[in-house]
C-alpha cells in the first residue's frame, strides 16, 4: 500500500515477481537499521543477517571516535548505518565495483550522510593511503560455486552479482594478511565455521577471536580484537551470545 498505490504498478510488481525478480528491485529499496538504501541489480541486496549484527554491534560502539573501514561495501549500508549511528566515527567505504560505489554515494546523499568512498580491489591492495585504523568491517563473498547453485534462490542466482556472492577464504586470508597489522579489531561476516576456524588459526596469539551466530543459530561472525584493548574487550563483551 505505501510503495505501489496505484492498482497498475501492482499488476506490474506481481508480473516481475513471477519472474524471480527480487522484491527490492520490484520496490527500488530496502530498510537496514536506521537508514533506507536503494538497490540495484548490479550490487548485492542487503540481508537481515547482515543487519542483525550490525545493529548489535553499532550499539556497543556508540559515543567512540572511532576511524572504521568498511570492505566490500556494496549497497553502503553498514557504512552508512554505522556512520548515521555514530557522530563522532570516521567512515571509509571501500568496493571493486564501479556500479557498488555509485550506489553507495546515491545512498549516502538519500540519507544525509558524509561518506569516504573508495574505488579499490581489496583482495590486490595495500592500504597504505588509510594508515591505521581502529576498527575494519567486511561483509564479504563467502559462498562457494556449487552451494550457490545447490542452495541459492532462483531470485538470487539470475538476479545478484556473483561478484559479491561467490568465494571462500580469499577475504579471510586477506584479513589476516593485510589488515590485522593495521587495525585494532575486526568484524566480518562468515558462511560457514570453517572460514572462522580459518581466521582463529591464523591471526596469531596476539589477538582475542570469537565467532557469533544468527538468530537462526547459523556461524555468522568472525570478530577479534588486540589481547589488551580493554575498549574493545568491553564492546565485545556478551557479543556471542544472542
Amino acid at each position: 500500500r505505501q510503495e505501489l498505490v496505484d492498482p497498475a504498478r501492482v499488476r506490474w510488481a506481481c508480473k516481475l515477481r513471477s519472474r524471480q525478480v527480487p522484491l527490492q528491485h520490484v520496490l527500488g529499496s530496502q530498510p537496514f537499521g536506521a537508514i533506507d538504501v536503494l538497490c540495484r541489480p548490479q550490487v548485492l541486496i542487503p540481508r537481515w543477517e547482515t543487519e542483525e549484527w550490525v545493529c548489535d554491534l553499532t550499539s556497543r560502539l556508540a559515543g567512540m571516535r572511532l576511524q572504521i573501514v568498511d570492505l566490500c561495501t556494496g549497497t553502503g549500508c553498514v557504512a552508512l548505518h554505522l556512520q548515521r549511528s555514530l557522530s563522532a566515527a570516521r567512515v571509509t567505504a571501500v568496493d571493486c565495483s564501479a556500479s557498488a560505489i555509485a550506489l553507495a554515494q546515491c545512498n549516502a546523499g538519500r540519507n544525509e550522510l558524509q561518506l569516504r568512498l573508495l574505488q579499490r580491489d581489496v583482495l590486490g591492495w595495500q592500504p597504505d593511503e588509510i594508515g591505521r585504523v581502529d576498527l575494519v568491517v567486511c561483509n564479504p563473498p563467502y559462498i562457494p560455486p556449487d552451494k550457490l547453485v545447490r542452495d541459492a534462490r532462483a531470485s538470487v542466482r539470475f538476479y545478484e552479482p556473483r561478484l559479491a556472492l561467490v568465494g571462500d577464504k580469499e577475504f579471510y586470508e586477506n584479513l589476516v594478511r593485510v589488515w590485522l597489522s593495521r587495525t585494532r579489531a575486526f568484524v566480518y561476516e562468515v558462511g560457514s565455521e570453517d572460514q572462522c576456524a580459518y581466521v582463529k588459526k591464523h591471526a596469531g596469539k596476539e589477538w582475542i577471536i570469537g565467532t557469533r551466530k544468527d538468530a537462526r543459530g547459523e556461524a555468522r561472525v568472525v570478530y577479534g580484537y588486540r589481547d589488551g584493548d580493554s575498549e574493545f574487550a568491553r564492546v565485545f563483551k556478551g557479543y556471542d551470545n544472542l
